[in-house]
């Protein structure tokens, strides 16, 4: 059974750009990996000082999605210095959910 993976990130306004370009490259990233059948990365509207971005993504099965999540070019951007400073102000809540009629 497939399954949908989300992510909802709250970014502080002034790290909008930044995500944003984040974002794009995850849903490109996403829809090339083995295993995906779909892809898509939403953008709200700023309210109090922050703005959300989604990634929304369906798997034919959870480890797929976890083999991207793993893989070593995501652990090791996440080391670079202005990834770890916009990472700062940004919160995120990541869900999965089994797809029960499509």
């Amino acid at each position: 059974m497939a399954i949908v993976q989300t992510a909802v990130f709250t970014v502080e306004k002034d790290y909008q750009e930044e995500f944003l370009e984040k974002i794009k490259r995850d849903v490109a990233s996403l829809k090339a990996w083995e295993g995906n059948l779909a892809a898509e990365g939403w953008q709200g509207e700023v309210k109090d000082g922050t703005v959300d971005f989604v990634l929304v993504s369906k798997w034919n099965k959870k480890e797929d999605f976890e083999a991207w999540l793993n893989r070593p070019e995501h652990a090791q951007r996440h080391q670079k210095p202005e990834v770890k400073e916009v990472r700062q102000h940004v919160t995120r809540k990541v869900n999965s959910y089994h797809v029960l009629a499509d």
